[in-house]
């Protein structure tokens, strides 16, 4: 019995994708569940050394203002994804790359008289807004704005799976950069561990959420 090769990767592309799909699903429902199980707390008064959920505002009085490299717009803090598409011969998906951000992490500001330091590496955001978008594909990737072009060279040792070099026509997939903003004033809930000195990190049991 011969198998098509085509086939046979296409069939490969679907088996991984239902694997990628089944894990985000599971990871956002386990990320729910414990951001319901988490009372939100004032940072004064947060447990150290425990999981804590905690709402406020980006501390405008301590955070250097950018410019946000898609929309051009001045911001606090800037979060940019780089996802490639994966496709089959039914079902295609947009797996995610690598992810950068304008700073290492920002102070929050809740009004209990203290502030946090949030540390946002391999944070997960999370909005109803939706994110400004630019889609180009892998073999264009010389055609980028240069606002990008420059954060991402900015950024350049932060990026660990997108390749920077363009692809061939024959091997091309579709790249999109999803751009998330946050503002003064905007309101923020922050699930992630808490350490000593009111620092909020995610390296320890969950991710970091963000959202309106």
């Amino acid at each position: 019995m011969t198998f098509d090769p085509e086939f046979v990767a296409y069939m490969a592309m679907g088996v991984c994708g239902g694997f990628y799909l089944f894990y985000s699903g599971f990871r956002e429902m386990k990320i729910k569940r414990t951001i319901e199980n988490i009372p939100t707390s004032k940072i004064s008064t947060g447990a150290v050394g425990s999981n804590v959920e905690v709402k406020g505002q980006i501390d405008s009085e301590v955070q250097t203002a950018v410019q946000a490299p898609l929309s051009g717009r001045d911001c606090l803090f800037f979060s940019i994804q780089i996802q490639e598409e994966v496709r089959s011969r039914r079902h295609s998906f947009w797996k995610t790359l690598d992810q950068f951000y304008s700073h290492d992490g920002f102070y929050l500001n809740d009004g209990s008289g203290a502030r946090a330091m949030v540390y946002v590496q391999g944070a997960e955001i999370k909005r109803e807004q939706s994110p400004k978008k630019f889609l180009t594909r892998s073999n264009r990737l010389d055609e980028l704005p240069g606002s990008l072009t420059g954060a991402l060279t900015k950024h350049r040792d932060k990026l660990k799976r997108f390749k920077w070099k363009n692809s061939s026509w024959l091997f091309s997939n579709r790249i999109r950069f999803l751009e998330w903003c946050f503002y003064p004033a905007e309101p923020l809930y922050v699930l992630g561990y808490a350490h000593s000195g009111l620092r909020v990190n995610i390296k320890k049991r969950i991710k970091l959420k963000f959202e309106y």
